[in-house]
């Protein structure tokens, strides 16, 4: 089970993903308000690790094993706290067990920018992104995710 990073998405991991199944069974999983999956009003890491446990019972997941990446370590970690011997290995990436302080201020206001009722391109999209969000790279992360939530609207 493999669960990508804040901002990210399932398709994050994709080629990997193909390359673990040639031996594993593998989930990719969008936590919620990511990729397809649900959007809630709600969303903390507690809650996110409840619909981890959904899904492997859901699934009947035996053994699992849980790699999480930035937030989605953070997530593995809560799971792994509160449900107790249920993963046959946890794996967190990217992210060490601590509290970080909040430093996305600037890309959520650049998120909120974008008005996916209005823009009709990835073009305007990217302007209004590039008002708060500088790096080009980090843009065109960022900008997969508003042109994926604009065709599920």
């Amino acid at each position: 089970m493999i669960i990508h990073g804040l901002f990210g998405s399932s398709d994050n991991w994709g080629m990997l993903g193909k390359k673990f199944a040639e031996k594993f069974t593998v989930y990719l999983i969008d936590l919620r308000n990511h990729g397809r999956s649900p959007h809630s009003p709600v969303m903390n890491y507690e809650l996110m690790a409840d619909d981890l446990h959904e899904l492997i019972l859901d699934q009947g997941i035996k053994n699992p094993v849980l790699l999480g990446h930035s937030m989605g370590g953070k997530a593995a970690l809560q799971f792994n706290e509160k449900y107790k011997n249920v993963l046959k290995k946890l794996i967190v990436a990217d992210i060490g067990i601590k509290s970080y302080p909040m430093h996305h201020d600037i890309i959520l206001k650049g998120l909120k920018n974008v008005n996916l009722e209005s823009i009709s391109s990835r073009k305007e999209a990217a302007e209004s992104l590039s008002e708060f969000v500088k790096e080009f790279g980090v843009q065109q992360f960022l900008l997969k995710i508003c042109i994926g939530l604009k065709r599920r609207n």
